[in-house]
Formats: structure tokens, sequence, C-alpha cells
């Protein structure tokens, strides 16, 4: 091997030892953000958050996924025996699904909390879905009220209450002016 070619497999040599270091350093910095985005989430932030040096374009265009997806995560039991009960906005954030049982008495109301409690659970236009199912076995229907800043809507003026063992869907989008308008679908059971 003559001078010349020695220092042109040296200089490649040394281009590939940079080359894996510096792929092992992105996968390593990659691997990194992704455990931030799962602590993100689990500790159940409500407002936006750095991730540090994960670098991306923001999409604002369609986005299409080859292969299983799902949205939502998180089921609230949650029981009350009368009267009025105020979901959390951290209720509402961590859970998809709300399971509710009415104990004892003649009325419940499971009320949303106000949206000045919810920063960060919707951007403005974004929409978000709940189910929420009457877990109560008995004759019991309870209400879904609406907090402060929120406008309930839907097909007939019942719609808000869920009789006994039956689901209604809950979709709230956010306002410009962070109120949500939220329309509610009460579900019968069908089979």
């Amino acid at each position: 091997m003559n001078k010349q070619n020695y220092k042109l497999y040296s200089a490649l040599a040394c281009l590939v030892v940079v080359a894996v270091i510096g792929v092992g350093l992105a996968v390593n910095a990659f691997s990194g953000q992704i455990s931030n985005v799962e602590n993100f989430y689990e500790a159940g932030v409500t407002q936006e958050e750095s991730f540090g040096s994960l670098v991306g374009p923001n999409i604002y265009s369609d986005v299409r996924i080859h292969g299983t997806f799902s949205s939502g995560r998180g089921i609230l039991s949650l029981a009350t025996s009368t009267g009025t009960t105020v979901l959390t906005g951290a209720q509402l954030l961590n859970n998809s699904v709300l399971e509710l049982t009415v104990n004892t008495g003649a009325t419940a109301t499971f009320t949303l909390p106000a949206t000045s409690t919810l920063p960060g659970l919707l951007d403005a236009g974004a929409t978000r879905k709940w189910l929420i199912h009457n877990a109560t076995s008995s004759t019991m229907a309870l209400t879904i009220g609406a907090g402060a800043g929120m406008d309930l809507i839907g097909v007939t003026t019942n719609d808000d209450v869920i009789d006994a063992t039956e689901y209604s869907e809950l979709t709230c989008t956010a306002q410009a002016d962070t109120d949500l308008t939220c329309i509610v679908s009460e579900l019968l059971h069908v089979d």
C-alpha cells in the first residue's frame, strides 16, 4: 500500500468512526426525549412543556398512520351518593372513559370543571371526546352539568341525562376565548 492510499484509507476510517459515534449519540438523545414525553404525560402535566433537544417540524397537514392507532387513555371510576359532584381538570385530562355510579339518593349531577381550571387541555379549535357510562345498576339517572365557560349542546333537551346502565358521548371543542362547546350525545343499548 502506498503512502497516498494509506492517508486516504485513514481519513475514511476516521470519518466512519465519527459517523458511528454521531449516530449513536443521536439515537441516545432521541431515546431520552421519548422517555421525557412519556414522563410528561404520566405526570399529568396540563401546560405546554419543552421536550429539550427533540427537534422536528410542527405538523400542519394531514397525518397518515399505517397500522394500529388508538386514542385516549385511562378509565375513571367514580361513585357518589347524591347531589352534585364536580369533576376535576386532572380527571378529564388523564381519562377518556368516565364510569360514574350513583349509590343512593334521588338525584345526582356530575358537573364538568370550569374552563379556567383546564389550561392545556385543548388548544383553540381542537376537539377531544369522552365516553361517559352511568354504571348505576338501579333506575337512577344522572345528569351531566356544564362547568363555567362551557356550553353543552345536544340533539334533544334531555341529552345531558343518562339513564341507568346507559352511555353518553361528550365531544368538546375549544373556542378562541378558552371556552368549550361540548356536544352531549345520549346513547342507547341497541343489542
